[in-house]
C-alpha cells in the first residue's frame, strides 16, 4: 500500500482549520481504517471527539489505512502510527458506525514544523470545543474492571450527594461507609495506586487535554467513566477524613487509613485544575502550573519544549508573558532558548514577575541541555526538589528578605542569556559543612551494618553540632553582622529548621517553644549516647503524624517535633559567612560564594562569582553563576536594606 501524504488533505489555513479522522468500524478485520476531512474550528460545532493518550515509543510500528474522502475505490494509503495509538483505536472504534475524532498523531503533519506550530496553538480550542474527550489509560489489567465498576457505582452516588451541603447527614454517611468499604480493599491491594501510576498521568500535555472539555471520560479497556465520578469520590473520601464519627469501629478506621493514600495521590492537582477551569475561577500562572507538574513529580514530554508549550492554553498570564508554541527552532539549542525565554518572562514580567522561579533552577541540569542552558534557568525536568519556602499565596509569605519591596526590578542586559537584577549584597561564604543527605550517605557506606534509623539520627546530631560550632565561631569574631549576641544565640536552633515549624494549621515561623524542643532534642540524643541506647530506639518512637500536628506531645516527646522539622533540610548545608552570618544553602554551595537578596525576593540566594566580565553601557560588570536558594539568619525580615546599598547583579 502506498504511503499517505498530507498534501492529499491539505489545510488551507493552518491557524483556523483542523483535520478530523472518521474512524471506521472494524468490518470483520483487525486492520484500522478511516477518512480524513478538514473542518473550520470556528464557529464551534462540537461535531468531533478528541483523544488524550500516551504516544509511548517513538517507533511507528503499526498503521492505519486512510481512505479517499470521495469514496472512490483503490485510494487507500498507509499512515504509520505508534503501537500504543493503534491499541487505543481498536478499543474505542464503534462496531457499526464511524467515530469522528481528533488525534494529534494523525491529524497533524508531525514533520511540518510550521503546520505543527499553528496546530499546537489551536489545541486549547480543539479540546475545549470537542463534543467529548476520551482519556485512554490503556488496556484492562488485573482488577481494573472491578475498579472501574467501583468508580462508576460509588461515583454516581457521590455525584448526587456533593450538592447536599451536609456531609454529616445519614444518607451521606452511608455512602461514605460504602466508599470506604469498597476502596479500602482496592487500596490495600494497590489496585487504585497502580491505576493512577499508568503512564497517561505522567504526560506533560494531560493537564490541558483533561481540563478544557466539560464532557471528559476515562477509558480503560472496554469500560468508560466520567472523570467527575473519580473526582467526587476523592472529595468524598477527603471529607470523610474530617467528618468520620468518633464511634466508628477499628476496622472502619483501618479502611479509612488505606483510603487516605488515594486522596493524597499526585494526580489530585489535575482534578483541582479542571474544577478551576470549568467553573471559570481565576486561572493559575505559568510558574504554578509548571511547579505542579515537575516538582516532586515524574512528568514526561515527547519533545522537551512541550514542557512549556503544553501549559500555555491554561496559563492565565501566557499572553502577558508573550509566549506561544513555536517548533521552528528544533534541537537542544532551540529548546534551551525556549526555556530561557520562558524563565526570563516569568521572572521579569512587570505585573507578575516572580523571583522564586529561580528556586527551581536546580542542578545538575538535564544532560542534553547542560551545555546550553544558563545557570539561572529552570529546566523543568521531572522530580525537581520543592523549595524550602513555597510562597505561592500571599498569606504564606512568612519571610520578607527584601522588606516591603515586593516588585522585581530587572536590569537590561546585552544578551538574552544574561539575567540582570537589582538587589543587595549580603556577604561572602567563609565555610560550609556537609548536608544531612551527604552525611547519611557517608554513614551508610562506612557502616553498612548500622540500621537506617540510626544513620538518620546520627546525621541530624552531627548537623546540629556543626551549626553550634559555626555559632561559636561567629560569636568569637571581632566584627560581626549581628547587632547583638541574642540573635546569634538564636541561630543555634533557628538555622537547622530554617526558622519554620509545621503545625496542623500549616507552616509558621518558629515560635519560642522551638528552642525548648531543640534543647529537648539535644538532651535526648546525648543521654541516649551516654547510656549506649541505640538511636534507632528513639527513632522508632517518632510518631510523625502526631508530631506534625502537635497532638498529644508531652514534655518528654518535644524532641520529636524538632527532629521532624530538621528533615526538611536534607539537601541543604550549613554555612558561615565572613561577617558571621549563619544559614543553610543548597548542596553545591562552597566557600567564596556570595549571599544576595534580590528586589522582590522573599528569601536570599547564593551566587558564584565568575572570572569573566560583562560589558554594560561602557562599564565592566561582574558575572555570576546561580547556585541556589538559601536561608540566612538575621536578614529574613528586610534587615539588609538598612545595611547595604542597592546594586546590579548579572547572572550567566
Amino acid at each position: 500500500m502506498a504511503p499517505f501524504s498530507y498534501h492529499e488533505v491539505k489545510l488551507n489555513n493552518t491557524e483556523k482549520e483542523i483535520r478530523v479522522l472518521e474512524l471506521l468500524p472494524p468490518n470483520g478485520s483487525d486492520e484500522l481504517s478511516g477518512r480524513l476531512s478538514v473542518i473550520n474550528i470556528e464557529p464551534p460545532s462540537r461535531s468531533f471527539k478528541a483523544l488524550s493518550y500516551t504516544w509511548g515509543s517513538e517507533s511507528k510500528s503499526d498503521a492505519i489505512s486512510i481512505i479517499r474522502s470521495d469514496g472512490k475505490a483503490g485510494g487507500a494509503k498507509k499512515l504509520d502510527i505508534t503501537n500504543s495509538l493503534a491499541i487505543a483505536l481498536r478499543h474505542i472504534r464503534r462496531a457499526h458506525e464511524t467515530l469522528p475524532i481528533w488525534i494529534d498523531q494523525i491529524c497533524i503533519d508531525q514533520k511540518n514544523h510550521a503546520e505543527k506550530t499553528d496546530q499546537v496553538r489551536l489545541m486549547g480550542l480543539i479540546y475545549s470545543r470537542a463534543k467529548q474527550v476520551l482519556v485512554w489509560l490503556g488496556p484492562a489489567a488485573r482488577d481494573t474492571d472491578v475498579l472501574m465498576d467501583a468508580w462508576k457505582t460509588i461515583g454516581n452516588e457521590a455525584t448526587k450527594l456533593m450538592d447536599s451541603g451536609d456531609p454529616t447527614d445519614d444518607e451521606c454517611m452511608e455512602v461514605c461507609k460504602r466508599a470506604v468499604n469498597t476502596f479500602g480493599p482496592l487500596a490495600r491491594n494497590r489496585v487504585v495506586q497502580h491505576w493512577f501510576e499508568r503512564s497517561w498521568f505522567t504526560r506533560a500535555w494531560v493537564t490541558q487535554e483533561f481540563c478544557l472539555c466539560p464532557d471528559t471520560v476515562f477509558v480503560c479497556g472496554t469500560q468508560s467513566i466520567p472523570v467527575e465520578s473519580v473526582l467526587y469520590i476523592l472529595n468524598l473520601l477527603k471529607e470523610l477524613e474530617l467528618y468520620m464519627p468518633p464511634d466508628v469501629d477499628s476496622a472502619a478506621q483501618a479502611q479509612l487509613a488505606l483510603c487516605e493514600d488515594i486522596t493524597s495521590m499526585p494526580a489530585r492537582h489535575l482534578f483541582q485544575c479542571r474544577e478551576r477551569q470549568l467553573k471559570q475561577k481565576a486561572g493559575q500562572q505559568l510558574h504554578t502550573l509548571l511547579r505542579n507538574l515537575y516538582v516532586e513529580r515524574e512528568t514526561q514530554a515527547t519533545e522537551y519544549c512541550d514542557r512549556i508549550f503544553s501549559l500555555l492554553d491554561l496559563a492565565e498570564d501566557a499572553s502577558a508573558l508573550n509566549l506561544t508554541a513555536d517548533y521552528s527552532d528544533p534541537g537542544d539549542k532551540g529548546t534551551a532558548r525556549i526555556l530561557t525565554k520562558a524563565a526570563r518572562a516569568m521572572i521579569t514580567n512587570p505585573t507578575s514577575g516572580r523571583i522564586d522561579v529561580l528556586c527551581y533552577a536546580q542542578f545538575p541540569k538535564a544532560k542534553q541541555l547542560a551545555n546550553y542552558l544558563p545557570s539561572w534557568v529552570p529546566d523543568w525536568r521531572g522530580n525537581l526538589s520543592e523549595s524550602f519556602y513555597e510562597n505561592g499565596m500571599d498569606e504564606l509569605n512568612l519571610f520578607a528578605a527584601c522588606g516591603q519591596h515586593t516588585r522585581v526590578k530587572p536590569v537590561e542586559s546585552p544578551n538574552q542569556s544574561i539575567l540582570g537584577l537589582n538587589g543587595y549584597w549580603v556577604d561572602a561564604i567563609e565555610e560550609v559543612s556537609n548536608s544531612l543527605k551527604s552525611m547519611m550517605d557517608a554513614q551508610s557506606v562506612d557502616e553498612q551494618s548500622v540500621d537506617e534509623e540510626s544513620v538518620v539520627a546520627q546525621s541530624i546530631q552531627a548537623l546540629l553540632s556543626q551549626v553550634d560550632d559555626f555559632c561559636q565561631r561567629a560569636l568569637a569574631k571581632t566584627a560581626t553582622a549581628y547587632p547583638s549576641k541574642a540573635p546569634m544565640a538564636e541561630a543555634r536552633w533557628r538555622v537547622p529548621i530554617l526558622d519554620l515549624y509545621e503545625t496542623y494549621e500549616g507552616r509558621i515561623r518558629a515560635p519560642p517553644q522551638a528552642e525548648l524542643d531543640y534543647r529537648s532534642c539535644l538532651e535526648t540524643m546525648q543521654s541516649a549516647l551516654a547510656r549506649s541506647v541505640p538511636l534507632s530506639n528513639l527513632w522508632s518512637t517518632f510518631q510523625i503524624c502526631r508530631a506534625m500536628r502537635g497532638e498529644g506531645l508531652d514534655d518528654g516527646q518535644l524532641w520529636q517535633r524538632y527532629l521532624l522539622t530538621t528533615t526538611r533540610v536534607v539537601d541543604m548545608l550549613p554555612f558561615l559567612t565572613r561577617q558571621g552570618y549563619l544559614g543553610m544553602a543548597h548542596g553545591h554551595a562552597k566557600a567564596g560564594d556570595e549571599v544576595v537578596v534580590f528586589c522582590g525576593g522573599r528569601i536570599p540566594f547564593v551566587l558564584r562569582p565568575l572570572k569573566s566580565k560583562l560589558g554594560v553601557s561602557g562599564r565592566s560588570e561582574q558575572l555570576f553563576s546561580f547556585v541556589g536558594e538559601a536561608y540566612c539568619h538575621g536578614i529574613m525580615d528586610g534587615e539588609i536594606l538598612t545595611r547595604a546599598k542597592k546594586r546590579e547583579f548579572f547572572l550567566a
